[in-house]
């Protein structure tokens, strides 16, 4: 498993895991906003923390002949970043139609909505860009035992 591999599967892990925590946070925080404010940022901490402890997994090599990265993985970067963006794309405008859907009888969204749906939209682009890089070397891996 190279490092983009080891860097998908972290990425997946997390946000799946931000995610779940913000949504349940999110289905909480009516009931008392002061635990509330508190899961709203969890997420942000949980993911720095994985972050910073993803930095030092990943500069560590396998083996000293270990390759950082080769053609096919800017391919499949490329790939990645590009599903990412279309998700986004396909992301924002749903989140526009929310909003209007969230809103009271005077057009007013609460306060906490908004944040939490743009991090939750981030989160789900960071799974799209892992979940496709994953994919990408499934099946590459499947072409090269074909063969």
């Amino acid at each position: 498993m190279n490092r983009s591999q080891k860097g998908a599967w972290f990425g997946f892990a997390t946000s799946v895991l931000c995610i779940t925590v913000l949504v349940w946070g999110a289905t909480r925080i009516p009931a008392v906003m002061t635990i509330g404010r508190i899961l709203v940022y969890w997420p942000f901490a949980a993911f720095l923390l994985l972050l910073i402890v993803m930095f030092f997994v990943m500069r560590k090599k396998q083996s000293p002949s270990e390759v950082a990265s080769d053609e096919r993985d800017n391919i499949i970067r490329t790939m990645a970043v590009r599903a990412s963006l279309i998700s986004l794309l396909v992301m924002f405008p749903a989140l526009a139609c929310f909003m209007v859907l969230a809103s009271n009888d005077e057009g007013m969204v609460k306060a906490f909505i908004m944040p939490e749906l743009s991090v939750l939209i981030l989160l789900i682009a960071m799974a799209v860009y892992s979940i496709t890089t994953l994919v990408q070397y499934g099946r590459g891996a499947k072409e090269e035992h074909n063969e």
